[in-house]
């Protein structure tokens, strides 16, 4: 956690205050050093640690308080980056655990037009993947429920909605979940800038397994596409080129149409777009955009939305989602580059 701490730049710092709630102009916090120590007194604080209290102790009155709060294991003797390595990787699994069902509704769109993929860019992808996700185990859960859809010729959305029943009821029963999926499922159609029939198909019958009349699901697509090709427009693809300025839409798309509106606290903290903005920067993911026509854009929102949803139902009150949220970014960003 410190390491990560002490590699934040600026913004980043001024970021992590914002999200757990810090107003840095009015307390007058100019540099990083500053914003450091107000970012550890108020995990002291949050933490309830009495006394004086050293970075050090903070870090592990954190990882000892979030191991408790998700249930995983260890003891005093447990090494403090030992500790911090072992949790992180079991959130994220249970994380992908919950995201799975969207994953694959979205993901079934693939199916109807597989991308093509060359094996030097997946491992750039993965490179990317194990800077934000640490769990090796659902990296390759996710990475294969793609690659199966990728991997299928079919030609028709009413061969796929029967394979995808129980995903779609699990979804039902969470409403916060439903919005994403369909928003998800739309962006993954048009990020190669076209949208055949049967996509369009495909759409309205998760919509309906979902719970929306046609007409409201009309209007989702309709105001999707809208935004996805507005902000295509305004792209310069001459200097992108057409492949790369289509998946920056998609993913623009994403974050233009409220895709996770229902998880209002977390999106407004900036967690989700501090992600996003620091691997929109990362080299690997700028040449990895070239990897798989409809791909890259799922795994950063993939990877934010899952952990939004893991810390929403299992972390309660919202500050300690917060507090969770400034400890997952201090261990991505101290990551290897």
């Amino acid at each position: 956690m410190l390491d990560g701490l002490h590699k934040m730049d600026q913004d980043e710092l001024l970021g992590a205050a914002r999200m757990v709630g810090i107003d840095s102009v009015r307390e007058g916090l100019r540099d990083k050093e500053a914003l450091r120590l107000r970012l550890l007194s108020w995990m002291a604080a949050r933490l309830g640690v009495s006394g004086a209290w050293t970075p050090e102790s903070v870090e592990r009155a954190a990882l000892e308080w979030l191991a408790a709060q998700t249930e995983h294991p260890f003891d005093n003797s447990t090494p403090t980056a030992d500790l911090e390595n072992g949790l992180w990787s079991h959130i994220t699994e249970e994380a992908a655990r919950q995201l799975l069902p969207i994953w694959r509704i979205a993901s079934s769109m693939a199916s109807l037009g597989p991308p093509a993929a060359l094996s030097e860019e997946v491992q750039l992808l993965d490179r990317v993947a194990e800077k934000v996700f640490p769990s090796g185990k659902a990296r390759e859960d996710m990475r294969r429920g793609w690659e199966d859809y990728c991997s299928r010729s079919v030609m028709l959305a009413s061969d796929l909605i029967a394979g995808l029943k129980a995903d779609l009821k699990e979804v039902a029963a969470n409403p916060e979940l439903v919005t994403p999926t369909l928003v998800l499922t739309l962006v993954v159609a048009l990020a190669d800038a076209k949208y055949e029939v049967e996509e369009s198909k495909l759409f309205l019958a998760v919509a309906r397994a979902l719970g929306l009349e046609e007409r409201v699901a009309e209007g989702v697509q309709e105001k999707v596409a809208r935004t996805f090709w507005d902000i295509r427009r305004e792209l310069n693809s001459e200097v992108l080129g057409e492949h790369k300025a289509s998946l920056i839409a998609a993913h623009k798309t994403l974050e233009a149409s409220g895709a996770l509106r229902s998880l209002v606290s977390e999106v407004q903290s900036g967690f989700l777009e501090q992600l996003h903005q620091s691997l929109f920067k990362d080299p690997d993911f700028q040449r990895g955009l070239k990897a798989w026509n409809k791909a890259p854009y799922l795994w950063p929102v993939g990877f934010a939305t899952g952990l939004l949803l893991y810390f929403r139902r299992r972390l309660h009150p919202a500050e300690n989602r917060g507090l969770s949220a400034l400890l997952y970014e201090t261990y991505r960003r101290q990551q290897p580059d």
